[in-house]
């Protein structure tokens, strides 16, 4: 038991070490996270260096403030399309357990977000809960129901890995979101 506990912990300090690292850098490009698209791709974030992400956080099989969030992203897509911003969206999973690749595939078609520069993305539950951390978004599940209550908030990194601005809460105005 004791082994297990120490084991667990020193994995907890290698992934914090670095992503705390990342933070005092300014870059979310730095913290040691892979995941899987929605094409069973493994992907890190810095594949995008060097344009703007807009990045959130939700789960599939949400039927609260989820599909107000992807409704949020698709606003934000056409903003950027008629300012001419060429951004990608990525679209992380806080449900690692069932979001798999797959699930996020056939969400994205069901919600008809399929455009190229969308990917949706899941993790497994510790690089979930650091970058969720990163980003200064809470969430818990449930034990009971298994739901997922968080935090709602876009967050646009610049072409460094940087957070530019941040989208707190369904209610914020994209007018300076760029």
């Amino acid at each position: 038991m004791r082994g297990s506990v120490r084991r667990r912990l020193a994995a907890l300090a290698a992934m914090v070490v670095p992503a705390v690292a990342a933070v005092a850098a300014g870059s979310l490009y730095q913290a040691p996270l892979t995941w899987r698209s929605d094409a069973g791709d493994a992907v890190t974030l810095d594949r995008w260096k060097g344009r703007p992400v807009v990045l959130t956080m939700v789960f599939t099989s949400c039927q609260a403030t989820c599909p107000a969030t992807m409704a949020k992203l698709r606003t934000i897509q056409e903003k950027f399309d008629r300012e001419k911003i060429d951004a990608q969206f990525a679209i992380v999973s806080f449900d690692p357990a069932r979001d798999v690749p797959e699930r996020l595939a056939s969400y994205r078609r069901e919600t008809g977000h399929t455009r190229a520069n969308w990917t949706f993305l899941v993790g497994s539950e510790e690089d979930t809960r650091m970058l969720a951390m990163l980003l200064g978004i809470k969430y818990s599940r449930n034990p009971i129901s298994g739901d997922i209550m968080h935090d709602n908030k876009i967050v646009l990194l610049n072409g460094e890995g940087e957070v530019a601005k941040e989208l707190l809460g369904l209610d914020a105005s994209i007018e300076d979101f760029r």
